[in-house]
């Protein structure tokens, strides 16, 4: 008899960068589409399916005492497709500037926060996740800054705020399945923006 060994498919990774888009040092209250990080995403061979991401606040929400301290600094979050320029601008505005409708950049999901997290839900064109293959895919992440108090009764004013991708696993499947690569052992997150403060 002759045994045959069958090969081994090669491990598809997928590489992750990060890094802070956050503005310098602070942020107006109740500020919509405040721009906070950004990832960069390729596989090795093939492509992917994401369908979410699991984003983390940072900054006084991490507080434990009083409890709900932060929560509330951030109203909402979105995830956009940059369109080559680094900068999130949505279709609105570029009409309202009679630019290309090209240059606009495509709203790939909005969550709310809820206890230091937010899930995203992912839509590219009416198919629910973001297909990745070998060539990057660039996304910027922007919040929502939230005004009045937080769930503790305290003034979100003054109170910092950020935003991460905590780990591998914060980018999930279709159905809330786990990704089906391997993380790249050299670009992998975490990766966070930097800390802002809240101003009026």
């Amino acid at each position: 008899f002759v045994y045959r060994v069958r090969p081994t498919a090669p491990t598809v990774n997928l590489s992750v960068s990060g890094w802070s888009i956050a503005p310098s040092s602070a942020a107006w209250l109740a500020t919509p589409r405040v721009p906070f990080l950004a990832l960069q995403l390729n596989t090795s061979t093939t492509s992917v399916k994401i369908a979410q991401i699991r984003l983390t606040q940072l900054g006084t929400v991490e507080n434990l005492l009083p409890a709900g301290a932060g929560d509330g600094d951030l109203a909402g979050v979105s995830v956009w497709l940059d369109n080559g320029s680094g900068v999130i601008m949505p279709p609105g505005v570029i009409a309202s500037t009679g630019a290309s409708s090209a240059l606009a950049s495509l709203l790939l999901g909005t969550a709310t926060w809820s206890q230091g997290k937010a899930l995203v839900n992912l839509t590219q064109n009416s198919v629910p996740y973001l297909q990745v293959g070998t060539a990057p895919v660039s996304l910027l992440i922007s919040v929502d800054i939230g005004s009045g108090n937080d769930q503790a009764g305290q003034p979100v004013f003054g109170h910092q705020a950020g935003v991460s991708l905590a780990q591998f696993t914060d980018l999930v499947g279709p159905n809330g399945a786990p990704l089906t690569v391997a993380p790249d052992p050299a670009k992998a997150p975490p990766y966070q923006s930097t800390l802002i403060t809240l101003m009026w």
